[in-house]
């Protein structure tokens, strides 16, 4: 594989910079995807050397990047926050959708060890 990476910053209205020219990131249903615009936040572009193709990788996947015009392809700030802020309550109700699983799996576990009536295991859940 002949890959190079470069990190570059999120610029306002969603768009990253690279070799002069701005881009926005697509997924592979041609869906544009919402950047982390945090003060500071940075992004790593890979470019296949062999076609010269460049994608972003943004939270362990591989994105497309798509030539912008910063006037017309720019995202309102407001549009980046709630879309950022909905991703977050989503995922938090994921992680709390998992916790009650566990949980519940956990609380089965230990009544079968306590109705299977091994002392040595009922004793480990002392």
């Amino acid at each position: 594989m002949f890959i190079t990476s470069k990190n570059t910053k999120v610029y306002s209205g969603n768009l990253i910079k690279y070799k002069g020219e701005y881009f926005y990131p697509v997924n592979e249903g041609g869906q544009r995807i919402i950047l982390s615009t945090e003060k500071g936040s940075i992004v790593k572009v890979e470019v296949n050397l062999r076609d010269h193709q460049a994608k972003l990788k943004y939270r362990n996947e591989k994105f497309t990047l798509i030539k912008a015009d910063p006037d017309l392809d720019a995202i309102d700030t407001n549009q980046v926050k709630n879309a950022l802020e909905n991703d977050t309550d989503m995922l938090i109700l994921e992680l709390q959708r998992q916790t009650n699983q566990m949980s519940s799996d956990i609380n089965r576990l230990t009544r079968l060890i306590i109705e299977s009536g091994n002392k040595e295991l009922i004793s480990k859940l002392l």
